[in-house]
């Protein structure tokens, strides 16, 4: 058994080592199987090779369950369980208002990334295979994917085969290292660092990767970016759970509503003027959720994870990005569907799969798990635990926060869900490691 557990987390960590999404987006979205160096992006048959290392991780954490006949109670599974309440839904839309088990089967593979992770190493407490498993190792894990999707896209792409990397260079310089630490991880390494030489440097890597993705015209990172900034406030805030939750919520609404009135670029910045088409696109699918939000489950409960929409306005057909093949095998039956299952931004996103109470129940979900964070964290403080270990167990508590709202909020990335488990998992550990050895120190 403790073999076959070895194998899982090496598995596990090679979902880690790899992405699925790629700087080479249209050599691959439409023929995967040129994505050869990405387990998530090459097929075999019908499934690829990372579906089939989440079913062996999932039938593998299900059998080590049933043999201890009990599953671990912590806040992050509630979110789990919130996320499993709207699949539910989205079966329930899927047999009732439109059926199409290949978006359906989508989401449900984004929940188990998002679940499995955490509960193979939680069921894996006491073995040595967490030993491949920690804060600073899986950071490095995403750093090397990084790397290499950007090797094999200047290599083998642009050199050996001369095809451009189809991102835009708003700034003039080309795409040349990966991102390191994304911008709001910096951040919270800037307001946490002991030191002014790490501070300096978590504010380069910060800045660098805005000016990346200044660089790339991508509005889609740029558009969190800002959310992150009310969250460390109220996060830092002595309130209670509800108005913390609520408050995490009203930003979340007053971030939408925001980029909402920026998608028409009302200031005539000449930024957004580059990506005015895809701006067209994101206005039809803002339309379409909210006609879609007035038919069969209301808006208020939202459709549910897995669900599609119906394209009562339609899509520019240049913008055939925007659809992909999620909805059928081939690009040209995709766009003839009355239906559609991408959403390029977040708010026709929100809207339409979690509607107005999935949101909150999410915001009170996500805020709970980073409550119990901190009350063990001071708790340590009255066992005598130094300021710079609570400053770090503080800075990662928040950056789990970040990671654990974006990805149930908004997954757009299944290695970036897998990454979020496992960082949940670690964070967790690590600061039950250190009330273990506070106790072990005061007895």
């Amino acid at each position: 058994m403790e073999l076959l557990r070895k194998i899982m987390a090496a598995l596990l960590v090679t979902l880690l080592l790899t992405r699925d999404y790629t700087l080479m987006v249209n050599e691959v979205v439409f023929h995967r199987n040129a994505a050869w160096w990405s387990p998530w992006l090459y097929k075999t048959g019908l499934l690829t090779v990372a579906d089939i290392i989440i079913i062996s991780i999932t039938a593998f954490t299900l059998i080590c369950i049933v043999m201890r006949m009990s599953i671990p109670r912590s806040a992050y599974l509630k979110i789990c369980g919130l996320t499993f309440a709207y699949l539910i839904i989205g079966f329930i839309y899927n047999i009732s208002v439109y059926t199409l088990w290949k978006t359906y089967l989508y989401d449900f593979k984004v929940f188990l990334c998002l679940t499995v992770p955490y509960l193979f190493l939680h069921n894996s407490l006491g073995s040595n295979v967490l030993k491949m498993f920690s804060i600073k190792l899986i950071f490095f894990y995403v750093i090397i994917a990084g790397t290499i999707d950007l090797l094999v896209s200047w290599v083998y792409f642009v050199y050996s085969l001369g095809i451009s990397i189809p991102y835009p260079q708003f700034l003039g310089f080309p795409i040349v290292v990966p991102l390191i630490l994304p911008a709001h991880v910096a951040m919270v390494g800037v307001l946490f660092a002991d030191k002014m030489k790490y501070k300096i440097i978590f504010l380069f890597l910060a800045l660098f990767n805005v000016i990346s993705a200044i660089n790339t015209l991508s509005f889609g990172y740029l558009s969190i970016i800002p959310m992150y900034i009310p969250f460390l406030f109220v996060l830092f805030s002595r309130i209670s759970l509800p108005a913390k939750a609520g408050f995490i919520f009203a930003i979340i609404v007053i971030a939408n509503l925001t980029l909402v009135t920026l998608i028409t670029n009302p200031l005539k910045l000449n930024i957004l003027d580059q990506k005015s088409d895809g701006a067209i696109t994101r206005i039809i699918q803002l339309d379409n959720a909210l006609l879609n939000s007035k038919e069969n489950i209301p808006g208020l409960i939202g459709k549910g994870w897995g669900s599609t929409w119906f394209e009562y306005i339609p899509i520019p057909e240049n913008d055939v990005y925007s659809v992909g093949t999620s909805v059928a095998a081939e690009q040209e039956e995709a766009m003839a569907l009355p239906v559609k299952f991408i959403f390029n931004w977040m708010p026709p996103a929100l809207m339409h799969k979690w509607g107005i109470l999935g949101m909150i129940l999410l915001s009170f979900f996500v805020t709970n798990f980073y409550e119990i964070l901190v009350k063990k964290i001071r708790k340590l403080k009255r066992l005598g635990l130094c300021k710079r270990s609570r400053r770090y167990l503080y800075a990662i508590s928040i950056i789990a926060f970040f990671y654990v709202m974006s990805d149930f909020m908004w997954s757009t990335s299944l290695t970036g869900s897998v990454f979020s488990s496992i960082l949940a998992f670690c964070v967790e550990r690590e600061i039950d490691t250190y009330a273990k050895k506070s106790y072990a120190y005061r007895n």
